[in-house]
């Protein structure tokens, strides 16, 4: 029987994050956000999503989530903890009020990643 868990796959997330931040990575590619052929399902059966990558669940055809209404899938843990990394990285670095080589619109338009990348090449 496969038990969904969805902290393990949160943590591990994390965890990468946690390398790449440490070992200076100016961006990459977080997780798949949704896999739509693997939805969820009340039948633990055909929750095919046990096997998904991806931080949002699909789910079941006609369903709308309540997290982002009129949307068909949710958050899951993974996705709440990529959420709170960037935002506890923006805090951390100031980064959000960075200005882009060439750009002179705030960066806060812009990914966490693409943010760093571009401070780096700057010698930022």
């Amino acid at each position: 029987m496969v038990v969904r868990d969805e902290e393990e796959q949160a943590r591990y997330v994390r965890e990468l994050l946690d390398i790449f931040d440490e070992e200076g990575v100016d961006a990459a590619f977080a997780y798949t956000f949704a896999r739509g052929d693997l939805p969820t399902s009340s039948d633990p059966e055909r929750d095919f999503d046990l096997a998904s990558p991806g931080i949002v669940k699909v789910l079941e055809p006609g369903q709308t989530g309540t997290a982002y209404p009129g949307l068909p899938w949710e958050p899951k843990a993974a996705f709440r903890s990529l959420s709170e990394y960037g935002r506890a990285r923006v805090a951390r670095t100031g980064q959000a009020n960075a200005k882009v080589k060439g750009d002179r619109r705030s960066a806060e338009h812009l990914p966490e990643a693409s943010v760093r990348s571009a401070s780096s090449r700057e010698g930022g």
